[in-house]
């Protein structure tokens, strides 16, 4: 058993065979009362091994997939001490029900994207409709190599952080502030530094630098662009997450790209910003009444100071996506390594996810620039 601690949290990242998911937790509890969580079928036989080398414990096995109610965890004995979570499905409603319960959290993932692992506050099914509720970070995620059944998802994720860096540097420039930038940049540093690794080593750093991404991305809560296109893709588009990435790295360049070289602001154009804040709500499943809240309609002058900002720095973005471009071929191919498919997702749809993404974002991103510039109807 190989331990290591996550950067940011007080979460252990733990590499080691599946039997040895014990030895972990009797670290936290000597003795006493687990709830093993499983969220389907497919990880029944983790967690009967699970079962088996948690000798002197008094074990209550549980399904709490996606989309399951919850609630009924806390139907289980008030002295459970701890709970061991098996596949990314489970995370949620097992960090939840530890929080609340004030016991250790065990998550077992089954994918390298940890997502599920740190998003704060999570989504769940409880007494009788899907809400958010806050839930602690897991005490220790348990790597076991081999159940380990895709990659292309978490690094498709890190491969992005470039697009959301570009968002983050425009928010910076055109609404002001401070930058934001430079996590989204270290972590795409680290997906190019990792094509020179292989083997074990590959899948270690990948899993590390995937933990340390989700808990960045859960505690800043503003959403860039660039993930929100991205998870628009797979769920209007039905792409997996590896796909949605490889897609929305090259679709997103291109378009950032060629806004800064050669764009030209609509002097006049008012956007009709209530019908795109409709029409977004609607496609993405919002609520509508926090989009009119969050997105503010410029006034014409302050249009015109944008335009003034964006002639001045857009030669300083175009090399920015140029910096970026370079790397193109290296993310495709470590991509397709992995498993990602190039999606079929044709102009209209791809365009359709883009316009949304510009009210759905926190921020003053490309696609919201474009928008107030009269150039994305």
């Amino acid at each position: 058993m190989n331990l290591q601690k996550n950067e940011a949290a007080d979460t252990d990242i733990v590499f080691g065979p599946l039997c040895d998911v014990a030895k972990l937790l009797r670290g936290y509890i000597p003795c006493g009362k687990v709830a093993l969580i499983a969220d389907g079928e497919s990880n029944f036989p983790a967690v009967q091994t699970i079962r088996a080398a948690l000798k002197g414990f008094e074990c209550f096995c549980v399904v709490a997939g996606e989309g399951d109610n919850a609630s009924g965890l806390f139907s289980l004995p008030d002295d459970v001490r701890a709970a061991i979570a098996v596949g990314k499905g489970a995370f949620c409603a097992a960090r939840y029900f530890c929080t609340l319960r004030g016991a250790y959290c065990i998550v077992v993932p089954d994918h390298a994207d940890l997502s599920a692992a740190f998003e704060n506050p999570v989504r769940l099914f409880v007494s009788g409709g899907f809400s958010r509720y806050p839930a602690d970070a897991p005490d220790a995620v348990y790597c076991d190599l081999s159940r380990i059944g895709s990659y292309d998802a978490a690094y498709g994720k890190l491969c992005l952080c470039a697009l959301s860096a570009f968002d983050c540097e425009a928010h910076s420039v055109f609404a002001g502030g401070g930058d934001a930038s430079a996590p989204y940049h270290r972590f795409f540093e680290d997906a190019v530094r990792l094509a020179d690794f292989t083997g074990q080593n590959f899948q270690r750093e990948l899993l590390s630098l995937s933990a340390d991404l989700a808990l960045f991305l859960s505690r800043r809560k503003k959403r860039t662009a660039a993930e929100i296109f991205s998870r628009l893709l797979c769920k209007k588009c039905g792409c997996t997450g590896g796909s949605a990435a490889l897609f929305s790295f090259c679709y997103l360049l291109e378009r950032y790209r060629h806004f800064f070289q050669a764009a030209k602001p609509r002097a006049f154009y008012v956007p009709d910003y209530a019908r795109r804040i409709r029409i977004a709500a609607a496609y993405a499943g919002e609520d509508e009444r926090a989009l009119f809240l969050k997105n503010k309609v410029p006034t014409a002058k302050r249009t015109d100071a944008l335009a003034e900002v964006f002639t001045e720095s857009r030669a300083v973005f175009c090399r920015k996506a140029q910096s970026v471009a370079v790397y193109t071929e290296r993310v495709k191919s470590g991509l397709y390594a992995l498993g990602a498919k190039a999606p079929a997702i044709d102009a209209v749809r791809a365009h359709e996810a883009f316009s949304a993404a510009a009210e759905l974002s926190d921020m003053l991103s490309v696609p919201a620039l474009m928008r107030d510039f009269g150039l994305l109807t």
